[in-house]
């Protein structure tokens, strides 16, 4: 019985699947089981799979999953002890696995690895910082209030007992991290533990992702915590303004600038800039249709 287990969602992932596979296979720690739950409706996956990676349990699901739905089958299916959550887009350095264990070994738990970006595009580098300048590589080791699933270790025990992830939503991986924050589990950035997350974007698929992500996270936030009516119009107004873009290119240039990249933040500053307002728009979307549903208060 592997320690580890570490599961993979896929769908129409047949452009970067191999060379995932290929560099989790390379790992210098060896103590592990994968699982790879495919929801694709071609065969594609599960060929690649099947001819080069017989070691790596296949799961065929003839109906789509969404991301966190096919992790929630891939844990039931797995032995280990601790869960691994990974990309089919995000290929692990030699070491990676080894460095997310022995951190959780010495801190326990939810260990985070760090983000980077295996393209060069501009608008790959835009993307990644838009994406995920909280978990760059090369920051300093630190707590955090979330993480995703790109990258994310924990305790089958602690899954047991917070889990499973919300299986309809794009956002399960941050509920799943402010369950366990407001339970007292700590979730630690290792950066040394690298995935090359493989960025597939145009410019203006990014922003459409983006702004679907913003509705998604204005949903989940609107369920997680009561936000009173004038706080919400100050949200809705800060981002429109936009002061809120601001505060998230003074938190992005911070990081950036933390991971040794401020020329990454300068290059791609218009793809940078408009991913993350094409965020606030999709919340300040979520926000305004909250507010028109609620009404105005009864006097």
């Amino acid at each position: 019985m592997a320690r580890v287990s570490v599961l993979l969602p896929a769908y129409n992932a047949q452009a970067t699947l191999a060379h995932c596979l290929a560099q989790l296979a390379s790992q210098s720690y060896r103590d592990w089981e994968a699982i790879l739950i495919d929801s694709s409706p071609g065969p594609e996956c599960e060929q690649i799979v099947r001819s080069s990676f017989p070691d790596v349990r296949l799961i065929r699901s003839a109906r789509r999953l969404l991301p966190h739905e096919a992790l929630n089958l891939g844990v039931q299916a797995g032995s280990g002890e601790l869960l691994v959550f990974l990309d089919p887009d995000a290929y692990a350095r030699e070491h990676w696995l080894e460095h997310l264990v022995a951190a959780q070994d010495g801190y326990g738990g939810v260990i985070l690895g760090g983000v980077a970006c295996y393209g060069s595009r501009w608008v790959d580098l835009g993307a990644h910082l838009c994406k995920f300048d909280k978990w760059l590589p090369f920051s300093a080791a630190r707590l955090l209030e979330e993480g995703p699933t790109v990258n994310y270790l924990l305790p089958r025990a602690l899954f047991d007992l917070h889990g499973p992830f919300d299986a309809g939503s794009r956002h399960a991986d941050t509920l799943l991290s402010w369950r366990l924050r407001a339970a007292g589990t700590p979730i630690r950035l290792e950066p040394s533990a690298v995935v090359e997350h493989h960025h597939l974007h145009s410019w203006g698929s990014l922003l459409v992702e983006r702004f679907a992500r913003g509705r998604g996270f204005g949903e989940i936030r609107l369920l997680w915590e009561p936000v009173s009516r004038p706080r919400l119009v100050w949200i809705l107004a800060a981002s429109v303004l936009p002061l809120r873009l601001l505060s998230q290119l003074g938190r992005v240039w911070k990081n950036a600038h933390s991971a040794r990249m401020p020329w990454v933040f300068v290059l791609s500053f218009p793809v940078l800039c408009s991913g993350l307002y094409a965020w606030l728009l999709g919340e300040s979307v979520t926000y305004l249709q909250h507010l028109l549903q609620a009404g105005p208060r009864p006097r």
